[in-house]
């Protein structure tokens, strides 16, 4: 288990779904006082804490990852049926400021309440993290819990 305290849900707080793999993580946050940087970081320890396989980008366990192995991305699929995924910190509108850790604040990405978001992570040797590798349900999964 971590050893962070939770975030308190208040007006000022968004729940964030950040999606890996067939797992989705529900992260409350502050938008003005988190950091692009804390809200991996608090993925990360997710992923470490709720015990998920290794990635295979990652090669390695989520406990022994760092921020800068992960990449956060919106997707979009205006073009089409396929989802063209973004880096969420270059979604930021004009001088986004910074948090103290030096990395853009939430506030400044245009982020809503229960909004989706995809994370990459980068394998050892590699400048950048991969695209996100997200399984979604197909209409046949969705038909099947809709049995239970």
């Amino acid at each position: 288990m971590s050893d962070r305290a939770p975030v308190p849900v208040s007006d000022a707080s968004t729940t964030l779904l950040l999606k890996y793999s067939k797992t989705t993580l529900f992260l409350t946050v502050v938008l003005s006082t988190t950091s692009l940087t804390e809200l991996k970081a608090r993925a990360l320890a997710a992923l470490a804490d709720a015990a998920q396989p290794e990635d295979p980008e990652l090669r390695r366990p989520f406990a022994e990852a760092t921020p800068e192995d992960v990449q956060v991305y919106v997707a979009d699929t205006t073009d089409g049926d396929e989802a063209q995924y973004t880096p969420l910190e270059n979604t930021a509108s004009g001088k986004a400021p910074s948090a103290k850790d030096g990395s853009v604040r939430l506030d400044a990405l245009a982020l809503e309440d229960c909004q989706v978001l995809y994370l990459g992570f980068r394998r050892d040797g590699q400048d950048a993290p991969s695209a996100p590798s997200v399984q979604l349900p197909s209409f046949h999964d969705e038909a099947e819990m809709e049995e239970m």
